[in-house]
C-alpha cells in the first residue's frame, strides 16, 4: 500500500532494516497509562487487595490473588474473602475470591454448597473443581455434586463429571456420571 510506504518513510522506520526490530503499532490518540495509574500491590495491606480482585484488569486481579495468597494472612482476609465470594456483586470478584480461598485452603464444603446454586455457571465449574478433593465424603458428595448434576448448562456438567472421574471413593460416583452424562447427551463436547 502506497499510504503505508509514506508512514514508514515518514516515521524513519525504513532504515531499520535487518536490525531485528519488533515494532508497537498504535492509534496517534493512543495514551498510555501512566504509572501511577498501576496500583503499587506489593505494598498495599493485605485488605485493600481484596477491591483488586473485582478490576475489570485480569493483570490487576491475578496479581492481587496472587499477593494475598503469598501472604498468608487467613486471619484478616478468609472472614472477607468468604463473604465476597458468597454476596459479591462482581462476578469475577466473586470468582477470584472463591479461588483465593481454594489457594489458601480455606474453601470448605459449606462455602461450596453456597456456590453450587449461584446465577453464574463460570461459579459453578469453579465449585467443581475445587470441591474434587472433598467429594469422596459423602457431605460433599451431596452437598456438591448432586445438585451440579441437575445443572442445564452443559460447560457445568462437563466439568462436573471430569471432578467425579477424579473420585472414585464414593460409590455412586458412577452412576452420578452416568446420569449426568445422558441428560446433556444432546450437548456438544459432553
Amino acid at each position: 500500500n502506497l499510504n503505508s510506504r509514506k508512514n514508514i518513510v515518514a516515521n524513519g522506520l525504513h532504515d531499520n532494516n535487518q536490525h531485528g526490530r519488533i515494532w508497537r503499532i498504535r492509534h496517534r490518540d493512543f495514551k498510555p497509562r501512566g504509572k501511577e495509574a498501576m496500583p503499587p500491590m506489593s505494598k498495599e495491606p493485605t485488605l485493600a487487595l481484596l477491591r483488586h480482585l473485582e478490576s475489570p484488569s485480569g493483570w490487576w486481579r491475578d496479581t492481587a490473588q496472587r499477593e494475598i495468597i503469598l501472604r498468608k494472612d487467613h486471619g484478616t482476609v478468609v472472614p472477607h474473602l468468604t463473604a465476597m465470594a458468597r454476596f459479591g456483586e462482581n462476578r469475577l470478584g466473586r470468582l477470584h475470591a472463591l479461588w483465593t480461598l481454594e489457594g489458601l485452603g480455606q474453601a470448605d464444603i459449606e462455602l461450596l454448597r453456597h456456590v453450587v446454586r449461584d446465577d453464574q455457571p463460570q461459579l459453578r465449574r469453579a465449585a467443581s473443581q475445587i470441591g474434587e478433593s472433598l467429594l469422596g465424603k459423602p457431605e460433599a458428595f451431596d452437598a456438591i455434586a448432586r445438585p451440579l448434576s441437575r445443572d442445564r448448562d452443559p460447560a457445568v456438567a462437563k466439568q462436573l463429571i471430569l471432578s467425579l472421574g477424579l473420585s472414585r471413593d464414593h460409590p455412586h460416583a458412577l452412576a452420578l456420571i452416568q446420569k449426568t452424562a445422558r441428560r446433556h447427551a444432546d450437548s456438544t463436547g459432553v
